[in-house]
């Protein structure tokens, strides 16, 4: 009886460590050499889906009094259907990114830009490729107007980009999105 227990306790923990594992995904020679190629192209163009900035007392106190759309929180933002982008091409920069978090410092008086505006050069570039995840990450400084960015972008094959934008004058934010070809 105890080896029969024992067995079926053995078989449970084998079935239940198997159904936790997590699996890498795999990605085709093709998919991996169109990235590869995108990358060392350094021309492309991303469109974000949702913004997921950094979620502060202020903007849970906007979320809680109702003022976000159905759906979106103070930690994540639907984009789907607002015109949004940032496009690399050489060795410059251009980006129309809404942003929703706290300016620390106003960028200039009178100024309606209340969004991520760059258009610009790129300074700093570095591209790294991780084999484990088989995906880049692209780190390069920007600059518009007195505002400076620290900007990260992580690419996959299947096209999905994360960006991470740190500023001089505002809290982090982070987009999820996608790679758009440009013709």
């Amino acid at each position: 009886m105890k080896r029969k227990i024992a067995c079926l306790v053995l078989i449970c923990s084998i079935i239940f460590l198997n159904a936790c594992a997590t699996s890498k995904i795999k990605y085709t020679t093709e998919e991996l050499d169109a990235l590869h190629n995108l990358v060392a192209s350094n021309s492309f163009r991303i469109e974000s889906d949702y913004a997921y900035p950094l979620a502060t007392a202020a903007l849970n106190s906007l979320s809680n009094s109702g003022l976000f759309l159905p759906g979106d929180t103070a930690s994540r933002i639907n984009l789907q259907g607002k015109s949004n982008f940032l496009t690399i091409s050489g060795d410059s920069i251009q980006a129309q990114l809404p942003y929703y978090g706290e300016l620390r410092i106003a960028r200039s008086y009178g100024s309606n830009d209340a969004g991520i505006i760059i258009e610009n050069l790129l300074n700093e570039y570095d591209t790294e490729f991780n084999e484990k995840k088989n995906s880049y990450k692209l780190r390069f400084m920007a600059s518009q107007d007195v505002e400076n960015y620290q900007i990260s972008i992580d690419i996959y094959p299947n096209n999905k980009t994360y960006i991470n934008i740190n500023s001089t004058h505002r809290n982090t934010i982070a987009y999820l999105g996608n790679i758009v070809l440009v013709e």
